[in-house]
C-alpha cells in the first residue's frame, strides 16, 4: 500500500471523527506525506520515524508559541 492509498483512510475518518480529532489526523498525515512522498509504507523503519517525529514535535512547539505568545512581545522587544 502506497502513502497516498493510506490518506483516504483520512476521508472515511471525516464522517465519524469529532472536529478536533481531524484536525490533528490532518495536521499529521499532510506533513507525513510531505515528509516521506509517495512510497511504500512498508518501506518506512523506525530509523526514518524518528526525524519525522522531532520534526512534527518541533513545529507543534513553534506554533503554541505563537499561539499563546503576547503580539506586543514582538514590539516591546523590537523584534
Amino acid at each position: 500500500m502506497e502513502l497516498s492509498e493510506a490518506t483516504n483512510f483520512f476521508n472515511y475518518q471525516r464522517m465519524n471523527a469529532k472536529k478536533n480529532t481531524l484536525k490533528n489526523y490532518e495536521f499529521v498525515l499532510t506533513r507525513f506525506e510531505n515528509y516521506f512522498g509517495n512510497i511504500e509504507l512498508t518501506s518506512i523503519t523506525s530509523d526514518n520515524i524518528l526525524p519525522f517525529l522531532t520534526n512534527i514535535y518541533l513545529v507543534c512547539i513553534i506554533l503554541f508559541q505563537f499561539e499563546y505568545q503576547d503580539p506586543l512581545t514582538f514590539i516591546k522587544f523590537g523584534i
